[in-house]
């Protein structure tokens, strides 16, 4: 197990530039830190971009009319890079922009749509997308037809389907019993991330698990030979993409003692350095999604980027994201990767 030190004094240029930050702004004002309710209010999907260690955002997004009741949260989920396109997804919608104009080039909504959390391409070019309120991965084309609906719940083989309801609309689903909420790719079988059984399983073949047994998890990034996941309280789990066991768990530490690192998902790699992104904790209503918080601790850190290097997993830099109007993560892309 490796364990993060104290972050290093910084020298020379920061390697916090380059990178885009794809998640959401709550509709309460800007200056609002407060741990309450309000954080449940989502306004507003945003994408900040990080240059020479300053954040700016560039991109802001509301649902589109219909897809959504007048006071359910919006804001990015999980998305992913894809060589010019950048596939994104709402809690009820997909989105896929032109890379890097971000010019809009489909949007797709269907009924079935409800706490979406992560969209990827499929080899024939259509939408698979992770349907956490079904517990479910979803395959649509880019007109918003249905094409396949695969369970991913334990001992679930059909996911049962009113159609005659809209689901996204004033419709909670929840708690879910599996929560999928990442897709990846090992060869050419599909993955899911599942959250509340902190593991993940091939779609097709839900025999086939990754166990990672530890704190709830996000995530699923396949680099060089691993594949990387986050877990909630901090840390990073690597597992070997071959034997699809563990390899290491790095515990992350940020720069503050006593305080919580925050809701940590979202990750990416250049070079030796790994972002992580951390979101300010909020209240739930489910509150034993935060049972692994540690007594005494005297606050949440901010909401931010954060850069380890890789092959000590020690603390280099971080960015605050909250003035440039983000206060959840999602997502982090490296700008100037070929991907």
């Amino acid at each position: 197990m490796a364990v993060a030190s104290s972050p290093s004094p910084h020298t020379g240029a920061t390697p916090l530039t380059g990178i885009q930050v794809i998640g959401g702004r709550q509709r309460a004002p800007q200056g609002m830190r407060e741990l309450d309710e309000r954080w449940y209010g989502y306004g507003r999907g945003v994408v900040v971009d990080v240059t020479a260690g300053a954040a700016r955002t560039i991109v802001e997004y509301e649902s589109a009319p219909g897809t959504c009741g007048p006071e359910d949260p919006v804001l990015y989920k999980s998305a992913s890079r894809v060589g010019d396109r950048l596939y994104a997804c709402t809690q009820t919608e997909v989105l896929v922009y032109d890379y890097p104009s971000f010019d809009l080039l489909h949007h797709v909504s269907h009924p079935v749509l409800n706490d979406v959390h992560h969209v990827i391409p499929s080899a024939t070019g259509t939408l698979l997308v992770a349907v956490s309120g079904h517990d479910a991965v979803a395959e649509l084309d880019v007109d918003g037809e249905l094409l396949n609906l695969w369970s991913v719940a334990d001992g679930v083989d059909r996911v049962p389907i009113d159609p005659d309801v809209d689901y996204r609309i004033d419709c909670d689903l929840k708690p879910h019993a599996v929560h999928p909420n990442y897709l990846f790719r090992l060869g050419e079988e599909v993955w899911a991330t599942r959250f509340e059984t902190r593991d993940a399983v091939a779609v097709h073949n839900p025999s086939r698990r990754i166990a990672i047994d530890r704190e709830r998890c996000h995530d699923g990034v396949v680099h060089d030979g691993a594949i990387y996941f986050t877990t909630v309280d901090g840390c990073v789990v690597e597992v070997d993409a071959d034997s699809l066991h563990i390899r290491a768990v790095h515990e992350l530490q940020g720069r503050r003692t006593n305080t919580v690192l925050g809701w940590c998902r979202g990750l990416t790699f250049r070079g030796d350095h790994a972002f992580v992104g951390f979101s300010r904790i909020r209240h739930t209503k489910f509150r034993n999604t935060l049972s692994w918080m540690r007594k005494g601790l005297t606050g949440s850190e901010p909401t931010r980027v954060a850069v380890y290097d890789r092959r000590t997993w020690t603390l280099i830099d971080e960015i605050d994201l909250e003035d440039a109007g983000c206060n959840a993560v999602f997502t982090i892309v490296d700008a100037g990767a070929d991907s």
